[in-house]
């Protein structure tokens, strides 16, 4: 089983013996699956996030700040995550051809 380069050993070797090929195991993302925690951006810290995307918050500059004051403080993390799906909620969502799908996330068309 190939993994991503910035997988780390111990994970791949988890996953190369729970994920056989032509197997359907399922691998739990977060080792706290059945409780809702901050353990996801304590694991980015020590470099185990199991995607290279999500390891990528740990490294780059303008999101590492966020993951280390989730780690520290699961309060902040509760508080920020309900601020967050209240606004979600209130995102009026444009269907057919009434939006515009961002060629970049980060500009309007």
């Amino acid at each position: 089983m190939s993994t991503q380069p910035s997988t780390p050993n111990w994970l791949a070797a988890t996953l190369s013996k729970a994920c056989i090929a032509g197997d359907n195991t399922e691998v739990a993302f977060d080792a706290s699956r059945n409780s809702f925690d901050n353990a996801y951006f304590n694991a980015l810290q020590t470099g185990d996030g199991l995607l290279s995307s999500d390891q990528t918050l740990f490294v780059s500059p303008q999101t590492r700040g966020f993951v280390f004051a989730y780690a520290m403080n699961q309060a902040r993390f509760f508080f920020d995550f309900q601020q967050a799906m209240v606004k979600m909620g209130l995102i009026d969502v444009k269907e057919g051809n009434q939006g515009d799908v961002r060629l970049d996330c980060r500009k309007v068309n």
